[in-house]
């Protein structure tokens, strides 16, 4: 009743696993003789004869040698022994017979010597004077002979010692000797026993199993000769098999019956699995296919295919033999199951191709057979990882030069984490694979899907801070860094929410005079969406009356500072990432990655407007600052034209401004093109320009309107130049809106005997500042990223973002100048801008400080105190 409950809950076997379905082949073998080769034994009901194994003479004879020359050595010192024993045995007993020269004494000293033993008592008792005399005069005959004789006694002890070792030797002399040809007669025997299929290995190199591929452990004997014997008893087999003349041809086929375990039953397959025992699965001729390929046997490959094996076998993973011959780096292999028709693009589970294992596993060779095969080079595993990840992870330098040099993506991102080749690169702490990666252009600001991790903060967090040094390096000497916006990384996002948390459950606990600075930075994030309300400071309106008193304003975690204790701000640390990931699980796996996704502010010299870096930053908006004092002297001055400020203004009949460099020229081909589709540019770079009368002294002055333009690129020049983008660059360039504002200054030079004084080139600059804090304003609108950029990145770019940040924003001049320079860490503004900066901060306070004192005054009551 239990084994029917127990059938009944088993699983069926699919047929396509059972061994007994398949047809049974007949295997064909050549032997010189089977008896000395096959280790036969009899099968179910004695009957049959069943192959469990090989007879390996050799092996055996081999074995039987090494204990010949054992044996051999061993009689060897035992003869030695031997000869030695009996020359010390000869030796002593000639020293006895040379020392004892009168034996008459020895006799004498040897009756003496036990009545010598009590002499004193033995005197005392005898009475008789002559009886003592006696004993006095034999006392002192033993003493006389006892030196001489206690010698002559122990050499007679070592000669008879020395002959009882001989005999001993002589004894172990003949049993060696017996052992030996004992041995010998063995070896003779087990020479006997090798035939001719044993030399043959042995000269191959191989075991017997190797040289009869076809014939496996649990076949059986159907013919020998020609003479059925299957279902034969085993006597009558092995009787056919010894008088048979060899050689002997064998038939075999597959025997469907399993010996268990230490006993003599045989049952089939099924009954094997009516118990629970294991039973082989049909497809193991697959596994040992796959398994030849792994090891790169060509013989076991090439008799596979003999027997009719698909060249697509695969293992329980999908791998097909290429799979596993490129893990092995074994082209002789791959070859061989290329010219069967293996397929090279197949993917096991994991959804890799044999191009992909190879570069997993390091072996270049394999992975340039397979290029030159025109393996794709586009394909990505499970996990979207491309063969660059791979051969990041494997850090094997010379694939990763290799396929970049084949145009493999540095910024390409895997599935799983959203990582790029620089992420991995960053988190196994490999500072040659981040340079190499860094060269090729990969991005320092790619950022992972959820937490948005960057290389820097993957390089952090695991500890490689020489790799975080290096990208941190690398980010300051970019042509550009980002001042403001863009993604939020998730240490950053974690603080923040840790800091609004501190914010609302102790900021009521602080004294109202020391929350005020602590609050600041909450008052500012919440004036931030209204910022875009407020005009500029030279307009009126009120807007600095909100200035911050310290940079909080710029720091959304300065609310961290209100915990009391270490405990108190790890607990906000710990309940602000709970409720992010939360957060992040209820968008679903990818949601939400544009969450904190907004307009971003550059900062940076000329270089950043090149078409290579705009295009790998995808920038959206362009103000290029370009000051003409720094291309030409006065010597050499084009026709000047007076403004009504008496500011000189350069007129240039080239079709580009001559301040400009020349890797710049595409951003004013897109004005041209963009011009000649839609409207006639208003102010076309290089003409006269006009600006409205300024009053002296005054913090701004009014112009006309942005003369920004936004294009695509259809008119991207076909010359090349240096920065220039590459085609695929160009192409990104061609499809995406571009907007760019071309301010051209005419500034005195600061550096001296040019002239000048620092109060004119501050006025020029706040006469163009009104439309480049428009402009900007227009683009953090619209979301756009926004690359600021001068000459060379250090002062007059600097100095407009200070005169954002301050008026729109509502931060101190010097918070303003403090946070520009906490990223791009090269700033160093001129005499003129820092002197324009400060004096324009103390307008703001003098006009916040008027306003406050005609409050008082018109105020109902002046003071509590009265």
């Amino acid at each position: 009743m239990a084994d029917a409950k127990s059938s009944r809950g088993k699983k069926p076997v699919p047929a396509e696993t059972k061994v007994e379905l398949l047809p049974r082949l007949r295997f064909m073998a050549t032997f010189d003789n089977a008896l000395l080769t096959l280790d036969v034994a009899a099968g179910k009901g004695g009957n049959d004869a069943v192959i469990v194994g090989w007879v390996d003479a050799v092996r055996e004879h081999d074995e039987l040698v090494v204990q010949v020359e054992e044996v051999m050595h061993e009689v060897k010192l035992a003869r030695k022994e031997f000869q030695h024993q009996r020359r010390l045995s000869n030796n002593w007993e000639r020293f006895w017979l040379t020392a004892n020269d009168r034996p008459d004494e020895l006799q004498e000293y040897l009756e003496l010597k036990p009545a010598m033993e009590n002499f004193v008592e033995i005197f005392e008792e005898v009475k008789d004077p002559k009886g003592k005399v006696q004993l006095e005069m034999d006392y002192k005959r033993f003493k006389e002979l006892e030196d001489k004789c206690e010698k002559l006694l122990l050499v007679e002890q070592e000669v008879i010692e020395a002959k009882a070792e001989l005999e001993r030797r002589s004894e172990i002399v003949m049993r060696v000797q017996r052992e030996m040809d004992d041995t010998i007669q063995l070896e003779k025997e087990a020479a006997a026993r090798i035939t001719e299929d044993h030399v043959t290995a042995l000269e191959e190199g191989c075991g017997l199993p190797e040289l009869f591929p076809t014939i496996q452990v649990g076949f059986c004997i159907t013919k020998i000769n020609g003479v059925p014997c299957e279902d034969c008893p085993f006597g009558d087999i092995f009787d056919l098999l010894r008088d048979s003349i060899s050689p002997h041809s064998v038939e075999f086929r597959r025997y469907d019956y399993r010996r268990v375990g230490a006993s003599a039953d045989w049952l089939t397959l099924q009954e094997l699995r009516d118990r629970g025992c294991y039973v082989e699965d049909a497809r193991h001729q697959q596994l040992v296919f796959i398994e030849h390929c792994r090891e790169g046997n060509i013989k076991e490959i090439d008799a596979a295919f003999e027997r009719g094996a698909d060249p697509n076998w695969r293992d329980h993973a999908h791998n097909n033999g290429l799979h596993v011959a490129a893990a092995r780096g074994n082209i002789p292999v791959m070859k061989r199951l290329i010219q069967e028709g293996t397929a090279f693009e197949a993917r096991n589970r994991n959804m890799e191709t044999p191009l992909l294992v190879a570069i997993a596993t390091d072996h270049m060779g394999v992975m340039n057979f397979l290029l030159n095969r025109r393996a794709k080079l586009s394909v990505m595993d499970k996990q979207g990882r491309s063969p660059i990840f791979l051969a990041v992870v494997s850090r094997n330098v010379r694939i990763l030069l290799r396929l970049l040099d084949m145009g493999a993506d540095v910024h390409a991102r895997e599935k799983q984490w959203g990582w790029t080749p620089l992420h991995f690169a960053a988190n196994r702490n490999d500072l040659e694979i981040v340079e190499i990666l860094l060269e090729h252009r990969a991005s320092i600001y790619c950022r992972s899907a959820g937490r948005l991790l960057s290389p820097v903060d993957v390089a952090d967090r695991g500890g490689c801070k020489a790799v975080a040094d290096r990208l941190r390096e690398e980010w300051q000497a970019q042509s550009a860094q980002c001042i403001m916006g863009g993604v939020k990384g998730w240490t950053q996002r974690v603080e923040e929410r840790a800091s609004d948390i501190l914010t609302a459950k102790l900021g009521h606990l602080v004294d109202n005079k020391k929350a005020q600075p602590k609050m600041a930075a909450a008052r500012a994030r919440a004036m931030r969406s209204a910022a875009s309300k407020g005009g500029l400071t030279g307009g009126g309106g009120g807007a600095e009356e909100e200035s911050v008193e310290d940079e909080d304003a710029l720091n959304p975690t300065s609310g961290l500072k209100l915990a009391r204790d270490p405990t108190e701000l790890e607990e906000a640390m710990e309940r602000a990432a709970k409720e992010l990931e939360e957060e992040a699980q209820e968008r679903g796996a990818g949601a939400g990655d544009d969450e904190d996704h907004g307009a971003e502010i550059w900062l940076g010299r000329q270089e950043a407007a090149f078409p290579r870096f705009c295009t790998d930053h995808n920038f959206t908006a362009v103000l290029s600052i370009w000051t003409r004092a720094r291309y030409q002297s006065r010597a050499n001055t084009p026709q000047k034209s007076s403004s009504r400020m008496g500011l000189e203004l350069m007129i240039n009949p080239e079709p580009y401004p001559p301040c400009v460099h020349p890797s710049v020229y595409w951003l004013y081909d897109q004005a041209e093109a963009h011009s000649k589709a839609t409207t006639p540019f208003q102010s076309r770079p290089g003409t006269p320009m006009s600006f409205a009368s300024t009053a002296p002294g005054t913090p701004m002055a009014e112009s006309k309107e942005s003369e920004s333009v936004e294009v695509g690129v259809p008119g991207l020049m076909d010359t090349p130049r240096d920065g220039d983008a590459t085609p695929q660059a160009a192409a990104t360039l061609r499809s995406k809106p571009i907007r760019h504002m071309s301010v051209e200054m005419d500034l005195e030079s600061e550096v001296y005997p040019f002239g000048g004084t620092d109060n004119d080139n501050w006025q020029v600059m706040l006469t163009h500042m009104r439309r480049m804090l428009t402009f900007i304003h227009e683009c953090v609108e619209r979301g756009d990223k926004l690359l600021v950029h001068c000459e060379d990145g250090l002062s007059y770019s600097a100095t407009v973002l200070a005169m954002y940040l301050s008026t729109k924003r509502r931060v101190r001049v010097e918070a303003a100048v403090s946070h520009v320079k906490k990223f791009r860490h090269c700033v160093s503004l001129t005499p003129s801008m820092a002197k324009g900066l400060d004096d324009f901060q103390c307008e703001l306070d003098a006009r916040r400080l008027r306003r406050l004192e005609a409050k008082l005054r018109k105020a109902d009551v002046l003071s509590l105190g009265f």
